[in-house]
C-alpha cells in the first residue's frame, strides 16, 4: 500500500526537516577503515582504567631512577669501551685471596 504524501518533510521530526531529503545518517568516508583498531584501543584503556593496582610504581622508583639510569648508560660504556685482555686476572689468584679471607 502506496502513500502519496507532498512535502513529506514536513511531517518529519523538525531535526531530520533540516536535511531536506538527504540521508542524515550517511557514514564518513573510511569511517570503518580503522575502527578495528580504535576499539581495540579504547578496551584497553578500560582495562587499564579497571586495574589501577597493577600500574603501582615501586617506592622511591623516581627518586632513585636518574642514578640508576647513569648506572646502566656508565656500566655500559665500560663493557663497550673494555678489551678482553684488560680484565685478565692471574692464575690461581682466586686461590690465595680466599686464604687471605678467612
Amino acid at each position: 500500500m502506496e502513500q502519496n504524501i507532498n512535502n513529506e518533510d514536513d511531517y518529519l521530526p523538525e531535526i531530520l526537516q533540516k536535511y531536506k531529503g538527504k540521508n542524515p545518517f550517511l557514514v564518513p568516508e573510511n569511517y570503518f577503515q580503522h575502527l578495528s583498531d580504535q576499539l581495540i584501543a579504547e578496551a584497553n584503556v578500560a582495562t587499564l582504567i579497571q586495574n589501577t593496582s597493577e600500574q603501582a610504581v615501586p617506592q622511591n622508583y623516581f627518586e632513585s631512577f636518574y642514578d640508576n639510569l647513569n648506572t646502566t648508560i656508565l656500566i655500559d660504556d665500560i663493557k663497550s669501551s673494555a678489551k678482553d685482555e684488560d680484565f685478565k686476572v692471574p692464575e690461581n689468584y682466586f686461590d690465595s685471596l680466599s686464604q687471605i679471607a678467612y
